[in-house]
């Protein structure tokens, strides 16, 4: 899927203090739906923080100003040093030719890599849930290592129906339970492992 933002690891190595908002003003060149948010990290000492990312529309300042998707959160294990792609838990669509925030939020010490440029924000906030609109941020002549991977046509989504006789058993989904049968579950197109009960498979 195509990508927006900056793809490649920075040449300089960033510190970043406990609960640090960072973020990158990036153009989207194409009518999409956001998909998810890769970002570029190395563990500090022996700290393992918990990170999440953003997608905010820019304001008429340039700055960060509405929420778009928000990312699950993911807890950076020890000796990481890398990639890791955040999904979104909504894909909202994009404008051509627009400019986007995409930005990540830590609770703990954690190196970022970025190059010089003036596209990037910052500032220090308890790490929470993410405010919208997104308030007070310091610029930065920064361009951090982080990018939006985007869809061009919106996602297709399916009704999946799990019953089972004589009993009820639990069901889950690549590996995350959803519930006991009979279940529905709305998903997006594609291809999934249904999970159930060895002895409810014979």
């Amino acid at each position: 899927m195509p990508n927006f933002g900056y793809t490649s690891k920075g040449i300089f190595e960033e510190y970043n203090s406990v609960n640090y908002i960072r973020g990158l003003k990036a153009l989207c060149p194409e009518s999409g739906f956001a998909q998810s948010i890769t970002a570029y990290f190395k563990q500090y000492g022996a700290k393992t923080p918990r990170i999440k990312c953003a997608v905010y529309t820019m304001g008429i300042n340039g700055l960060p100003d509405r929420l778009l998707a928000k990312s699950e959160e993911w807890t950076l294990p020890a000796g990481f040093d890398g990639w890791h792609t955040f999904n979104l838990l909504s894909n909202p669509e994009l404008q051509p030719n627009t400019y986007y925030w995409l930005i990540f939020w830590t609770s703990d010490e954690v190196y970022a890599y970025y190059v010089t440029g003036d596209l990037g924000c910052d500032t220090s906030r308890v790490y929470d849930d993410w405010a919208d609109p997104f308030g007070n941020v310091g610029t930065q002549g920064r361009v951090h290592s982080i990018y939006c991977t985007y869809r061009t046509a919106a996602p297709i989504y399916h009704t999946l129906r799990v019953e089972s006789t004589p009993i009820s058993v639990p069901v889950g989904i690549n590996g995350s339970p959803i519930g006991n049968t009979p279940i529905e579950k709305t998903v997006e197109e594609g291809t999934y492992i249904i999970d159930v009960p060895t002895e409810a498979q014979a």
